[in-house]
């Protein structure tokens, strides 16, 4: 089973990052056996580049897959 968690922001990446993270906590009893999906894309290429070295990514990279792009991401579901 998947949970595929999606987030489209503005500039706020470090929200999203963070509101994922709280929404996978709060879900954790329900999803415990899911590979865990968080695709967060936003309209601004300037907060892409030095996302790793914050703290809710890297929270959020040890609970799930993550991508973060600008703009598009694009994937099929039955690639996940």
């Amino acid at each position: 089973m998947k949970a595929i968690f999606v987030e489209l922001k503005g500039t706020d990446l470090a929200h999203a990052l963070q509101q994922i993270n709280q929404t996978i906590d709060m879900m954790r009893d329900d999803i415990p056996n899911c590979t865990k999906y968080a695709r967060i894309v936003t309209s601004n290429r300037t907060n892409v580049p030095n996302i790793r070295a914050n703290p809710e990514y890297i929270k959020l990279y040890k609970k799930a897959n993550v991508k973060v792009s600008a703009n598009l991401i694009e994937e099929k579901i039955s690639s996940l």
